[in-house]
C-alpha cells in the first residue's frame, strides 16, 4: 500500500510539472484593444505583477477631465478558468463611486497574446508590450 502512495504522488509530481512547464505567465505589461460604450475602439494597460494587477485605460487628449474613469488605476481581480482561459475583473466602482466595472473573459493565443470578449460581447485582444 505505501508503495501504491508514492507512486501516485509521484505521478501527480510529474503532472503538475509539465502543467506549470506548459503554462504562460500572466506577469507583465500588456496593451488591451476592446470595443467600448456606443463601438469606440478603446485602449488600456494591464500590468500584473505576484502582488496584484493594475489596468489604467487610455483617453483622447483632455478625456480624464471629461471623464474621470479614464486614465487612472484600478485594481484587477484574475481568475484562472482553466489553462487556457482567464476572467479579468476591473473594479473600478470599488474606486471611484459612477464609475463601471469592466468584465473580460481572454483565451491564451500564444504567449503573448490574449483574445476574448467583454461580458457584453464585444470583442478583445490584449498583448505583452
Amino acid at each position: 500500500m505505501h508503495d501504491r502512495s508514492i507512486v501516485v504522488a509521484l505521478l501527480m509530481s510529474v503532472a503538475n510539472l509539465a502543467f506549470a512547464q506548459d503554462s504562460h505567465s500572466l506577469n507583465g505589461t500588456w496593451r488591451a484593444q476592446f470595443e467600448g460604450t456606443h463601438g469606440a475602439n478603446r485602449e488600456a494597460t494591464l500590468v500584473v505583477t505576484d502582488k496584484g494587477a493594475t489596468w489604467k485605460e487610455f483617453g483622447r487628449q483632455n478625456a480624464g477631465k471629461l471623464n474621470r474613469c479614464v486614465a487612472r488605476e484600478f485594481p484587477v481581480a484574475v481568475h484562472t478558468r482553466s489553462k487556457n482561459r482567464i476572467s479579468l475583473d476591473i473594479e473600478a466602482g470599488d474606486v471611484i463611486e459612477g464609475c463601471s466595472d469592466l468584465h473580460l473573459t481572454v483565451r491564451w493565443v500564444d504567449e503573448k497574446t490574449l483574445e476574448g470578449s467583454t461580458r457584453a460581447g464585444a470583442s478583445v485582444k490584449i498583448t505583452r508590450d
